[in-house]
């Protein structure tokens, strides 16, 4: 991708559960619950957490919806196959000699933000700590179902260990080199994790997963921004390039209704934007989202499904 730094946005992910969370740690166990919460040693203890890894991918999966609640062919399918209209996009450039430009501009809208087997994505996303008191934990008992009968399966009882309701984690989300839109589908996926709409971790069709999440502030970065910058703009990836060699758009940029204030720190521009700018600079983001979807080129998209 790109070889220098132009903007970044940075934000705190916070989550608390509201219902009972279990991340499978896949070990096995002699004695004890059949299914154990994921943990950490930190601060001189074992902890429960949430894996980076697992955050990105519900993260990611929720967006590829969202993309394609809006449009069904800008997302790519990881099961067509080469040379089938929406091959994913890893495969698509595999073995082939395409510059990082041409790569990324012919990708599809959310392999461009979370990246491919080809490229690095925008965004990384960091394990969620523990940020209150250590989690409570529950044990519960489940039992397979005969199939025929609809009664407990003989010998099929197991249990489980979950981390309980009002656990607080906390997570680091980096967003670098981003096109304007990129940030508003980030934002308005952690709306919907705040309206309940997304579960994480295993059984949450039988009540498990419930979270709900919120962006306490954003802090946003920009690199040798020119005299014309707006105090109340954010300037995406396009603005800065100018051009379209990565596919972006010229105009990449969002127009907030109140001035940021914005600070030099050594070669950086910085402002930070509290939990009610927050909800500006999304609606914005999503606005340019719709925008973004509803214009893109139907030959970087996928086949319907």
């Amino acid at each position: 991708m790109l070889k220098k730094i132009l903007n970044e946005a940075q934000f705190n992910l916070e989550i608390r559960t509201t219902g009972p969370l279990l991340i499978r740690s896949g070990q096995a166990s002699i004695s004890g619950p059949d299914m154990t919460p994921v943990r950490t040693f930190r601060n001189n203890e074992w902890q429960v957490y949430i894996p980076g890894s697992s955050l990105k991918g519900v993260i990611r999966s929720h967006s590829e919806k969202i993309a394609r609640t809006l449009r069904n062919d800008v997302c790519c399918d990881p099961f067509a196959k080469v040379n089938e209209p929406g091959t994913f996009c890893g495969e698509k450039f595999k073995n082939k000699k395409f510059s990082t430009e041409e790569v990324y501009s012919r990708s599809c809208a959310i392999c461009r933000l979370f990246g491919s087997t080809e490229f690095i994505g925008r965004v990384s996303i960091g394990d969620a700590y523990l940020s209150g008191p250590p989690a409570k934990r529950e044990f519960r008992d489940g039992v397979g179902i005969d199939r025929l009968t609809g009664g407990p399966k003989d010998k099929a009882k197991f249990e489980l260990e979950a981390v309980s309701p009002g656990a607080s984690f906390q997570a680091d989300v980096l967003l670098r080199n981003f096109e304007c839109w990129q940030l508003g589908l980030l934002l308005t996926v952690v709306q919907d994790f705040a309206d309940g709409l997304v579960r994480l971790g295993g059984g949450r069709s039988r009540g498990f997963g419930g979270v709900t999440a919120s962006v306490p502030n954003l802090v946003l970065h920009q690199f040798g921004a020119p005299s014309n910058h707006g105090a109340n703009e954010i300037w995406g990836m396009g603005r800065y390039l100018n051009d379209k060699s990565y596919g972006t758009d010229p105009k990449d940029l969002l127009t907030l209704p109140t001035e940021l204030t914005w600070q030099r720190r050594g070669i950086r521009s910085s402002a930070s934007v509290a939990h009610d700018g927050v909800h500006a600079v999304r609606e914005a983001g999503l606005s340019a989202f719709v925008q973004r979807i509803e214009s893109w080129p139907a030959e970087q998209g996928a086949k319907t499904r």
